[in-house]
């Protein structure tokens, strides 16, 4: 049988680590900070709380404090234009699908809400309860995005988005606020295919870490994200993944078809091209993370020439001793 990436990542079945850390915390709706509701006070699922959060007592929208994630796929304009735009438009309509089931956006017992539109996703988390849950909203958008990135890559397809964090709001039908307005600058100006973050949302990834956890630079935030030499703080698909995953056979042959896929985008593609620029970034990045992360990491090395872009873990930028609370 084949196997793809869609059955060797599930972060709802194996046993995880990163994923665990946002996936379980927020499977359990409270959060740890959050007060028992009152035995009188009707039980929601995530979904309908979220929507909740951005309703005032009589009803009306009111914005809250949320993670925002703006996701778009790239190439899309090229896609629809081309002689294959019948072809594109089945291999892209199942890959979204796919995206949205393992990342679970689309996952009732959720705190978080969405809205699709064709190629776009925006995801809004709010901050639900005690303030110090910004580490579920934010870590949640997170391993979400870090799975439909993966996903989308397996079918061949390039994508890149943007975290924010501010203030948001969002119904069945209509998305506003200013954290959504971040966001899309974010990702426009984004050039390479990944998820970048906001200074607010790298500041509280940053502040998370230093205070919660006894050794700052191992933190799932300084785990998770990765930072280029401009300073720019992005999430790790590879990283959130291979936290997780405990099964080396299965990595080894997900790994395998990551390599093979980009090497034969950077084969087919004109030199020096746009797009065969992105395909480019995402070979270094991901040669930089097997370097990090495998014993042995020759075997899945892209042959791609001299690295152009150069990077590190953000939790190399953390403090080695907690901040005192």
């Amino acid at each position: 049988m084949r196997l793809s990436v869609h059955e060797l990542v599930n972060p709802l079945g194996a046993p995880a680590k990163a994923v665990a850390w946002a996936w379980e915390t927020a499977l359990g709706l409270l959060g740890r900070n959050e007060q028992e509701p009152a035995p009188d006070r009707e039980w929601k699922p995530g979904r309908e709380r979220a929507y909740d959060a951005y309703k005032d007592d009589d009803g009306k929208p009111r914005f809250a404090h949320s993670a925002v994630l703006l996701w778009d796929v790239l190439g899309v304009k090229a896609m629809t234009q081309s002689d294959d735009a019948l072809r594109y438009l089945r291999e892209l309509r199942i890959a979204l699908d796919v995206a949205r089931d393992r990342a679970g956006t689309e996952d009732a017992r959720l705190p978080h809400r969405s809205t699709w539109f064709t190629d776009n996703v925006v995801l809004g988390t709010p901050v639900l309860g005690h303030p110090d849950n910004v580490e579920i909203a934010l870590g949640t958008t997170q391993v979400n995005v870090a799975y439909m990135m993966l996903h989308m890559l397996d079918a061949g397809f390039l994508a890149r988005g943007a975290i924010t964090f501010g203030p948001h709001y969002m119904d069945e039908s209509f998305v506003f606020g200013p954290a959504l307005t971040e966001a899309a600058v974010l990702e426009d100006t984004t050039t390479w295919p990944r998820v970048v973050l906001s200074a607010e949302a790298v500041e509280l990834s940053r502040t998370m870490a230093e205070a919660w956890y006894a050794e700052p630079r191992l933190s799932v935030h300084g785990r998770i994200l990765a930072c280029d030499k401009h300073g720019s703080v992005f999430v790790d698909h590879l990283g959130v993944w291979l936290e997780e995953e405990d099964d080396w056979e299965l990595a080894q042959y997900a790994l395998g078809r990551h390599k093979q896929t980009i090497e034969a985008s950077l084969g087919t593609l004109k030199r020096g091209s746009a797009a065969w620029e992105k395909w480019k970034w995402l070979a270094d990045f991901h040669n930089y993370s097997m370097t990090k992360r495998i014993k042995n990491p020759a075997k899945f090395h892209i042959k791609a020439g001299q690295a152009r872009h150069r990077f590190h873990s953000f939790g190399s930028t953390l403090r080695n001793t907690p901040r005192p609370r």
